[in-house]
């Protein structure tokens, strides 16, 4: 028996397959449900929240849970919200389903796509739609978090160590929202679309772009300087997409003045780069960056971590006079450092690591191999989830270092030990349901969010740490 707030998958049957390096997309409509007539009483009709299903082609479960979904309504990207799909393919494919934001009443076409590690695939042909207004209570004012953003009280780890309130809604309504950064200054940086970045200021979001790429470029890294508080530096790494060419990786490395990012410098141009892939930035204490990077290609196993100065060259601490200081995942999403420790932090797939995390130590031991082998963290990071996190890491005056986790749409807080161990992991329990997109925090005791509603609204929440 179906059920009237469901949109079934063939409605909007879309195969959304990542094939060689590039996601491509194949659709077919039921005739019969295809939504192509004007006439109001043949639409399906929807609601606020109403789910919209499709069946997704992926090669596996790890593919499909690193898949993010955005919707377009009448061509406009909006938030698709709570999308999750089953554990089993079925044909084929897995069945997939999100729910509808607010739109205007009357008649839509609604479109979908994936995006894998930033790259979003072409547009699946359109579902038309006739949405009915719903007498729903207001939105509630930004700045109110917990009702606004779906937090709702204290959030702590299992063991009760440590529980952040939530205490404002700095940002609402984003689309792809990824790079989460906090500054020193207490400010929040992050990319929108893959193709601007983004500022949050005294818990407000900046209306106008930071810095806007050009149409074929992909931001893919990002990082603020460990001394921005003095010299206002962020490093950029992004893509050029530009048709029949290859693809390369350049970092800029810019200033940022009243919440805008310019006197960009080229330090880094022309690295082999691979269309699906991201390239992680890092900034140690002493200005050092490093970059998590990629294979070019997706069965090769030559990830390498790179060190650089802040004009591009080798440092004179690196073995060899090479920039490359470890080996790396074939495809990274997160790099963390502890500079007290000495010790560097990635997470990524690989076929050559089981784990999605693991870490080594930059000490200029002598005899130490080079370039250096990450060592995984085991068990505490077993699963899938661990292969697509994001990681942070934050050291508050007089405590040790914590890592920060978003694995799997959930938050973890890591305790690190002497040596760079990780003593423990807890995750972070909500009292709702809520999926955890990414996370930063600030030595002050500030978390930030990025979290998904049940009506797939994306924000950023602004959590303060309770002491």
């Amino acid at each position: 028996m179906g059920r009237k707030d469901y949109i079934g998958p063939r409605l909007l049957r879309c195969g959304l397959a990542l094939a060689a390096l590039m996601v491509a997309v194949s659709c077919g409509g039921d005739s019969n449900s295809n939504g192509d007539s004007n006439n109001t009483n043949d639409l399906p009709q929807v609601r606020t929240g109403t789910r919209l299903g499709w069946s997704q082609a992926a090669s596996s479960l790890q593919q499909l849970s690193a898949m993010t979904f955005r919707l377009y309504v009448s061509g406009t990207a909006a938030s698709l919200g709570g999308a999750k799909c089953s554990d089993t393919p079925n044909a084929g494919a897995y069945d997939c389903s999100g729910t509808l934001p607010s739109m205007s009443a009357g008649v839509h076409d609604l479109e979908l796509t994936s995006t894998v590690q930033g790259v979003e695939s072409p547009r699946s042909p359109s579902l038309r739609v006739n949405f009915v207004a719903s007498t729903v209570a207001a939105t509630p004012p930004v700045g109110d978090a917990q009702s606004a953003s779906g937090v709702d009280g204290l959030a702590c780890t299992v063991s009760h160590r440590l529980c952040f309130a939530p205490t404002a809604l700095v940002a609402r309504d984003l689309v792809d929202p990824t790079s989460l950064t906090a500054a020193p200054d207490g400010r929040l940086f992050f990319v929108e679309l893959g193709t601007k970045i983004r500022v949050v200021a005294s818990q407000v979001l900046v209306q106008e772009p930071a810095l806007t790429a050009p149409s074929s470029t992909r931001i893919v890294g990002m990082a603020v300087n460990s001394d921005f508080n003095q010299s206002h530096i962020v490093y950029v790494a992004s893509s050029d997409q530009t048709r029949g060419k290859a693809v390369t990786l350049s970092i800029t490395r810019y200033r940022e003045v009243a919440n805008t990012l310019g006197e960009g410098a080229t330090i880094v141009t022309g690295l082999p780069f691979a269309p699906d892939a991201l390239a992680p930035l890092a900034v140690d204490a002493s200005g050092l960056l490093y970059i998590a990077m990629p294979s070019v290609k997706a069965d090769d196993e030559s990830g390498t971590v790179l060190r650089l100065t802040r004009d591009g060259q080798v440092p004179r601490d690196n073995a060899q006079a090479s920039p490359i200081v470890a080996f790396g995942y074939n495809r990274p999403t997160g790099l963390a450092i502890d500079s007290a420790e000495g010790q560097i932090w990635l997470s990524g797939h690989s076929a050559r690591w089981m784990h999605g995390m693991s870490t080594f130590s930059v000490k200029s031991d002598q005899g130490a191999t080079w370039p250096r082998v990450p060592h995984t963290l085991g068990t505490w990071v077993q699963g899938q989830r661990f292969h697509a996190a994001t990681i942070g890491l934050t050291r508050r005056q007089g405590e040790t270092a914590r890592l920060l986790i978003t694995a799997g749409r959930q938050l973890y807080d890591g305790s690190i030990g002497e040596g760079g161990r990780l003593n423990s992991l807890s995750e972070v329990v909500f009292k709702r349901d809520l999926p955890i997109e990414a996370s930063a925090s600030t030595p002050g005791g500030l978390l930030f969010l990025i979290v998904r509603d049940a009506a797939g609204t994306t924000s950023i929440v602004q959590m303060q740490l309770q002491q």
